[in-house]
């Protein structure tokens, strides 16, 4: 998977979650157990779980999406 571009990104939260996911989706995490959910996301990023339920709700929800779609067995080029 390609990695999330953070160029733009000034808020250093959002670039630790952006960070988090990418090291995530890779299979490389260094804080968490590498488990694709919220929670784990949160503690790869090392921010608290609010940051990504109530502070940066569309980080959250592209988060869930990605996973969604890694974990759908429709995935094109599989099978």
């Amino acid at each position: 998977m390609n990695s999330i571009p953070f160029d733009n990104e000034q808020d250093p939260t959002r670039r630790a979650i952006i960070s988090a996911m990418n090291r995530l989706f890779a299979g490389t995490p260094q804080r968490s157990n590498g488990r694709l959910n919220i929670s784990q996301l949160a503690i790869e990023a090392n921010v608290k779980r609010w940051h990504l339920t109530h502070q940066h709700p569309d980080l959250r929800q592209f988060f869930q999406t990605k996973t969604a779609e890694l974990a759908s067995p429709f995935r094109l080029g599989c099978g």
